[in-house]
């Protein structure tokens, strides 16, 4: 479908209306039509969601049953084809318990056997029911598409006829102007919701970090006490690496943080820390206590300023949390709004068209001021506007575009019409009739 080429600005939006009446009867029809699709979608969906995990299920209990009857039938077989066996129950006179065995171990085996057919016949229905069910999620969702696309054009028409002052219905732009300020309040409160959302999620990874930066420089802490009282070499070398793993991760976490405040000016950033790093001449030939206890205070100086931070994170989350809350209830209040003021408009909207339609049909087609002379078809006779100022019947028919819209076949009556894939599922309540040939 498309658009006239009849553009508002150089036509007043009457008649515009005019212009485009068919075209938007057509989409009414359709989004009409197809209502049902979006839920048809959703629940078609969540049934083949839940076959497909039957399926599966189903895939490992044949497994488990043919290992079952693989079993059962060799043991049934191996105590039919056992002629030792036999000729020894012969010879001690228990002829008949061997019988009893045998026909116990074919019963098992027999009885194995028919839960795995059952169970693939079960699976077969499975998945014939499964692609059968695709196919109608693909019709669905072609469907979905033609609805959407309906949507959209609807919406682009109304946008077209109504957009801007419209002197010709002076109670539209109260009702435009209501939607336009909704929806800058609903874009406002989602960019809020997005902003803090992100902020919130970069903030949490931040303080996880920190975290981990703390815990690297309690490591170095230890060590480093460790090292005061002639830890050695090896007290030097991990103190080094817990405080290297400690100098990475508060770098990480400044820029996480400072990602979340380029995303939310609400947050505040950390400040950057400068991590005690020892030095490996120091440690290699003027170690010694004295050296030991400055860097040990170093350290721990080290350690109130990742616990600054690590603070100072942990709270600007929590923050961002909160606002995220707050701008939740904020955004559903925008939605709501918005949600109301669309409905009004696209009420008004389409009333309008409805109005001006039934007011202003389009002439007749031109086969129908063809219509040869005594021809038995019997065609509305239908007069234009004249200068008169005689007001056609409201009721009077309209000729509508002759195109066969892609839809059902025909218009069933009752909710048929209203969802015609529920009640495509309902018949099966008549397959029971069949006779044993269409079987």
């Amino acid at each position: 479908m498309e658009v006239t080429t009849n553009d508002p600005v150089h036509f007043g939006a009457r008649e515009y209306i005019i212009a485009n009446t068919q075209y938007h009867s057509k989409l009414l029809s359709t989004i009409s039509e197809l209502e049902y699709v979006p839920h048809a979608k959703e629940h078609q969906t969540e049934f083949l969601a839940d076959l497909e995990q039957q399926i599966d299920k189903g895939r490992k209990r044949i497994e488990d049953l043919a290992k079952k009857t693989n079993k059962e039938r060799k043991e049934h077989e191996s105590l039919r084809d056992s002629t030792t066996r036999r000729f020894a129950h012969i010879v001690v006179g228990k002829k008949g318990k061997f019988s009893e065995m045998a026909s116990k171990e074919e019963k098992e085996y027999v009885e194995a056997l028919e839960r795995e057919m059952t169970e693939r016949d079960n699976q077969t229905s499975r998945v014939k029911m499964y692609k059968e069910g695709k196919q109608a999620l693909d019709d669905l969702n072609n469907k979905l598409v033609e609805y959407e696309s309906a949507q959209a054009e609807l919406q682009t028409l109304y946008n077209r006829t109504f957009e801007g002052p419209t002197p010709d219905f002076p109670e539209e732009d109260p009702l435009e102007y209501e939607f336009g300020e909704a929806n800058e309040a609903h874009r406002k409160a989602q960019a809020s919701v997005n902003s803090e959302s992100r902020a919130g999620e970069l903030l949490t990874k931040a303080v996880k970090v920190m975290e981990i930066c703390a815990a690297n420089m309690s490591d170095a802490l230890a060590y480093s006490r460790y090292d005061m009282w002639g830890g050695g070499s090896m007290s030097d070398m991990m103190e080094r690496s817990a405080l290297r793993n400690a100098s990475v991760n508060a770098a990480q976490a400044k820029n996480l943080a400072d990602q979340a405040a380029r995303t939310s000016s609400q947050v505040q950033s950390i400040p950057a820390l400068q991590i005690a790093d020892g030095s490996l001449l120091s440690d290699v030939f003027f170690d010694n206590i004295f050296t030991d206890m400055a860097f040990h205070d170093k350290i721990k100086q080290s350690c109130v300023q990742v616990s600054y931070n690590f603070e100072k994170l942990k709270r600007e989350r929590d923050a961002a949390w909160r606002r995220l809350d707050n701008g939740g209830n904020v955004l559903m209040g925008a939605s709501a709004r918005l949600d109301y003021c669309r409905r009004e408009l696209d009420s008004y909207r389409r009333a309008l068209f409805e109005s001006v339609a039934a007011q202003n049909p389009p002439p007749p087609s031109y086969s129908t001021l063809n219509t040869p002379e005594g021809s038995t078809n019997e065609v509305a006779q239908i007069s234009p506007n004249t200068s008169s100022g005689v007001e056609k019947d409201v009721d009077a028919p309209t000729n509508m575009s002759t195109e066969k819209p892609i839809m059902p076949e025909s218009q069933p009556s009752g909710w048929r019409s209203r969802n015609p894939f529920a009640y495509a599922l309902s018949e099966e309540r008549g397959a029971g009739t069949s006779s044993i040939e269409d079987i």
